[in-house]
């Protein structure tokens, strides 16, 4: 994908500058490769294919890099090294090299590298996603858990904030009246959830404010690919042909930036440290104690930066990641009506089609529930981690990593394992019911949300957000693909998440 974006702009590039011009600015690409990014591997660093020069496996690493990951684990094994630019980088596949670089190992791989893009999203390496692992990084960590907790999370209050957007999401979906509609605006839904928990209170749809900041995150994300070009070549946004992508990527990341501290600035102006009342004001809180007591331990972990990185997290993870799932999960079952219609008689036996579902519920919708397994399962969405990096030298599968070593996980390889999985390939949600009827608890080579110290926060969070709005949906409405149209393709689209392509389906109502 990355080297391809880059092709991209060279061809791009050569309508409008000479053939000579195009040459010199190539040669002084290749040039400034060697003299400021080149790396070469140190230690033992497990083997794996061979890098062309100056720029390393990018030509492998097309649309689908988890793909060519799980591919080449069959050659070199579950760890290997790719080189990604001037950057040796190490991929790990599979379920026993996950759990020992991120359970066994956990403070040791724990680490983010500090990268271009990254680093001006998250204010220099602050939030939960991008930041660095360290003290600070533990306590905005520690109260971000605690703070979804206090604001709901596994009570009924934060049920029943999530059941009054499904009610809004499905009588969006019944204005519609059955003609075709983009599920991208899922994220709509997904993202008032957040806004209920960081702002207080939701957004209609229409609101210009809530308008805005979808679009800006919707843009954020479809640049985020681009983004990676200038994570590995930062002066890469200097490159004439490259620095319009460049503008356009900083450019976002500013919009989002100041949207964010305008929010911020009327917490300030109405804080009263006596009343929180969402999760800026219980942030303000902390910072406000760290001032109150003259703290310069608390004011170095809690400032207004980490804030905003945190807020970027809590959205971008909360909207994209959840809508993705939902979005895949519509699809499944539009594409396989079998299995919409098993969800439907569970969901009208146990629940029926007037009483609002609740979390109560779910462990008697076991086949419902595994459904959002398989999903999860199949298209989880990271297929690849975050990028990780070694906090110090570390030894994995009998190789010597280097400490500042970018460290890929694959996801992707465990969930597709056939060791596993038989069939991986196959929806079959069957695979995650048990014998005694119920929905497995911890299966092996199963990770959707990763593991270890840097597993998503807000898991617990998102769980909860798919089962009811998926099970609201379906007991109102039958998902299909528009009068004949053919089914997209379903390898997904890599981003922030991996998401379906752009899509319509039909809702039809089922009252």
């Amino acid at each position: 994908m990355l080297f391809a974006l880059a092709m991209d702009a060279v061809k791009a590039a050569v309508g409008v500058l000479d053939l000579s011009t195009v040459l010199v600015l190539v040669v002084s690409f290749l040039a400034t490769v060697v003299l400021l990014g080149r790396s070469r591997r140190r230690g033992r660093l497990p083997p794996g294919p061979r890098p062309w020069p100056l720029i390393g496996n990018l030509p492998s690493l097309t649309a689908h890099p988890h793909r060519k990951f799980t591919e080449w684990r069959g050659r070199y094994g579950d760890v290997y090294t790719v080189r990604m630019g001037p950057d040796d980088v190490v991929i790990v596949n599979g379920w026993d090299a996950a759990r020992e670089s991120l359970v066994r190992q956990a403070d040791d791989f724990a680490d983010r590298p500090r990268l271009y893009v990254f680093d001006r999203l998250s204010h220099g390496g602050k939030g939960v996603i991008f930041g660095q692992y360290n003290l600070a990084w533990k306590a905005n960590r520690k109260f971000v858990t605690t703070t979804l907790r206090e604001f709901g999370l596994g009570k009924q209050s934060m049920e029943t904030r999530i059941q009054e957007e499904a009610r809004e999401l499905c009588n969006w979906l019944g204005s519609y009246d059955g003609r075709p509609l983009d599920t991208g605006l899922l994220a709509s839904a997904a993202s008032n959830v957040i806004c209920s928990v960081v702002f207080g209170s939701r957004f209609p749809y229409e609101h210009e404010d809530f308008r805005q900041m979808m679009a800006l995150l919707d843009r954020g994300l479809r640049l985020s690919m681009v983004g990676q070009i200038f994570n590995m070549f930062p002066w890469a946004r200097f490159v004439p042909f490259l620095s319009n992508l460049g503008n356009q990527v900083i450019d976002n990341c500013d919009q989002i930036d100041e949207f964010l501290k305008k929010i911020v600035k009327k917490h300030k102006d109405s804080f009263d440290p006596e009343t929180r009342r969402d999760v800026i004001d219980a942030y303000l809180h902390q910072m406000w104690q760290g001032m109150d007591l003259n703290s310069n331990d608390l004011a170095d972990k809690f400032s207004e930066e980490h804030l905003v990185a945190l807020m970027f997290d809590l959205f971008v993870a909360g909207t994209d990641t959840t809508a993705s799932t939902l979005r895949w999960a519509l699809l499944f079952l539009a594409t396989h009506p079998d299995v919409q219609s098993k969800v439907q008689e569970e969901v009208d036996r146990v629940v029926g089609r007037e009483t609002p579902v609740s979390l109560a519920h779910r462990p008697d919708l076991p086949y419902t529930d595994a459904v959002l397994h398989e999903v999860l399962r199949m298209r989880s969405p990271a297929a690849l981690s975050p990028p990780h990096m070694t906090g110090t030298d570390v030894t994995l599968n009998g190789y010597d990593i280097p400490q500042n070593t970018q460290v890929y996980i694959n996801l992707w390889s465990l969930h597709m394992d056939p060791a596993y999985w038989p069939d991986p390939e196959r929806f079959d949600p069957t695979r995650f019911i048990g014998s005694n009827g119920k929905v497995l608890p911890n299966p092996p080579s199963y990770a959707p949300f990763s593991l270890g110290r840097r597993a998503c926060a807000g898991k617990q969070l998102a769980k909860s957000e798919t089962f009811l709005f998926l099970v609201s949906m379906v007991q109102h409405f039958s998902f299909k693909l528009p009068e004949g149209a053919a089914a997209p393709p379903m390898d997904g689209v890599m981003g922030f998440a991996l998401a379906p392509p752009q899509h319509s389906l039909c809702a039809v109502s089922r009252d």
